[in-house]
């Protein structure tokens, strides 16, 4: 019989695909801006949903919360 560890893995889709498309991405440019992406995702600044196969990036609820409340003036940046 398999232990948990053998039978059960996590696999994170989404940084899986982004590291394919980098790794795929032949433009220099866009390269490193993907790159940033990747790293942004991994600190929790962004989320990643998937529009027929695209990426589409934007800010966590609390990076949005955090962005209001400093454009507010009720915390400093």
């Amino acid at each position: 019989m398999q232990s948990p560890d053998e039978v059960s893995r996590v696999v994170d889709f989404t940084l899986y695909k982004l590291h394919r498309m980098l790794g795929e991405e032949q433009d220099a440019h866009r390269a490193e801006v993907l790159c940033a992406m990747i790293q942004a995702y991994l600190d929790g600044y962004i989320c990643v949903d998937w529009d027929d196969g695209d990426p589409v990036f934007s800010a966590t609820p609390d990076q949005v919360a955090e962005m209001e409340a400093a454009m507010s003036g009720t915390v400093k940046p």
